[in-house]
């Protein structure tokens, strides 16, 4: 394995400061969820609300910060896989929908979307790497 280059390593580093503010919010989130709903109150379950709301902002910051500081091919790997991520979750949105209408099926929670984007996302830039030779 080749040693990493400063840029890759500028990206890296940009990547694991935000990966660890997402864990942050992340499982204070799960902690405070858990308290809100021993305890009934509706403090606690409110800043559960806040801070799920916050952690796909913070995911977002975290590549923005991990996509400014790639060079050319790293951001043009970048946008293919959040193409494909996005077209792929909207197939499935536009699929999904009129058949949960005409066959009653359950309504899909909207989780469900957030982690198929993500899947497909990681899925693409495996599969584009990989072509790469890396």
């Amino acid at each position: 394995m080749m040693a990493k280059t400063k840029r890759e390593q500028r990206v890296s580093r940009a990547m694991n400061k935000g990966l660890v503010g997402v864990l942050l919010i992340t499982g204070l989130g799960l902690g405070v969820g858990v308290y809100a709903r021993a305890s009934g109150s509706d403090f606690w379950s409110g800043v559960q609300s806040g801070l799920m709301m916050v952690l796909p902002w913070a995911v977002f910051v975290m590549l923005y910060r991990g996509y400014r500081t790639m060079d050319e091919y790293g951001k043009i790997s970048f946008l293919r896989a959040s193409t494909v991520a996005f077209a792929s979750v909207m197939l499935f949105v536009m699929s999904y929908f009129p058949l949960e209408q005409a066959l009653k099926w359950p309504p899909l929670p909207l989780w469900i979307l957030w982690v198929l984007g993500w899947a497909v996302f990681g899925l693409t830039k495996a599969v584009l790497s990989r072509s790469r030779g890396h």
